[in-house]
C-alpha cells in the first residue's frame, strides 16, 4: 500500500471516528429551553355560556419546548411536558384527549369556537421550568378557575427523569420515613415565622393545620434544601404569611436517597 493510500485511509478513519464521538456526545447532552408552546384565548364572544363569569377571562396556556440530546429521549420529554399543560386545563377527558392530539393552534381554536369546551377548562394553566440537575429536571405548574366567590389557584411541582423518559414521583426520590420528618421540620419552620410576627398560639396551630406536609408541595432546590409552596389564598396569607418555605441543611440531606443526583442545579 503506498503513503498516499495509508494517508487516505488514516483521515477516512478519524473523520468516521469524530463524526461518531459528535453523535454519542449530542446524544448524551442534556435537553435546554427553546421556546414556550400554548398560547392566550381571548375572552368569549360566541353563544352566551351557562356561566357568564367563566367567558370575561382569557385563558393562558404555556408550557416549555426543549431542544437537544437524543432525539427519543427529547420526543418523550416535549410529549410529557404538553401533555401535562392540557391535563391541568381540560376538565372532560374527552376533549383532553381530542386537545392532546391535535397542534397547539387547533387547541386554541377548540377554546375559541367550541362553547362545551370552554366552560370545561381552567382559565390558566402554565408550566414553568425551575432546574435542570444531573438527570432530572423539575417543573412547577400553575393553574387558575375564577369562582363566584373568589379565584381558586393552585400550584404542584413535577420532576422529570430525561435520562429514562419518565415523570418521577417526588417521594419515590426520598427515604420512606422522609414525610414524617420534612413535616415536623415544615411545622418548626411555620411556628417560627409566626412568632416572630408575635402570632398567638392559636393562630400558629390553626396556620400549621391549614398548611400541611404534602409532597406535591415540594419543589427540589438541590440535595440539601427542598421549598414548600403552598397554593395562594387570601384568607390564609393574611394569617399565616407568605406560603413559600424553606427547608434546608444535614437534617433534609439524609432524607435524600440520592443527595448526590441534585448537587448542581442549572436554571434554564
Amino acid at each position: 500500500m503506498n503513503k498516499r493510500r495509508i494517508l487516505m485511509v488514516v483521515t477516512w478513519s478519524l473523520l468516521a471516528c469524530s463524526s461518531g464521538h459528535a453523535q454519542d456526545k449530542d446524544k448524551a447532552a442534556p435537553p435546554v429551553l427553546q421556546l414556550t408552546g400554548g398560547g392566550e384565548v381571548a375572552r368569549w364572544s360566541g353563544e352566551p355560556l351557562d356561566d357568564p363569569a367563566i367567558g370575561e377571562n382569557t385563558i393562558d396556556w404555556q408550557y416549555p419546548v426543549f431542544k437537544g440530546g437524543d432525539k427519543a429521549a427529547l420526543e418523550r420529554l416535549n410529549a410529557w411536558t404538553r401533555t401535562v399543560s392540557l391535563a391541568a386545563l381540560f376538565q372532560d377527558d374527552a376533549l383532553l384527549q381530542k386537545a392532546i392530539r391535535s397542534k397547539d393552534s387547533g387547541v386554541l381554536a377548540l377554546l375559541a369556537n367550541d362553547k362545551a369546551a370552554r366552560e370545561s377548562v381552567m382559565t390558566q394553566s402554565k408550566l414553568f421550568v425551575s432546574l435542570r440537575f444531573a438527570r432530572h429536571i423539575t417543573f412547577d405548574l400553575h393553574i387558575e378557575m375564577p369562582g363566584q366567590a373568589r379565584t381558586t389557584h393552585g400550584i404542584s411541582h413535577r420532576i422529570f427523569d430525561f435520562k429514562n423518559g419518565r415523570e418521577v414521583p417526588v417521594k419515590s426520590l426520598f427515604k420512606s420515613n422522609a414525610a414524617l420528618e420534612l413535616d415536623g421540620l415544615l411545622m418548626d419552620e411555620i411556628a417560627l415565622g409566626l412568632e416572630e410576627k408575635k402570632a398567638s398560639p392559636s393562630d400558629i396551630e390553626h396556620c400549621q393545620h391549614e398548611r400541611p406536609f404534602e409532597w406535591g408541595t415540594v419543589s427540589i432546590q438541590s440535595g440539601s434544601k427542598i421549598a414548600v409552596e403552598f397554593p395562594n389564598s387570601s384568607g390564609d396569607s393574611a394569617k399565616c404569611g407568605e406560603a413559600h418555605y424553606i427547608l434546608s441543611g444535614p437534617a433534609v440531606r439524609k432524607l435524600f436517597l440520592s443527595p448526590q443526583d441534585f448537587n448542581k442545579g442549572v436554571t434554564l
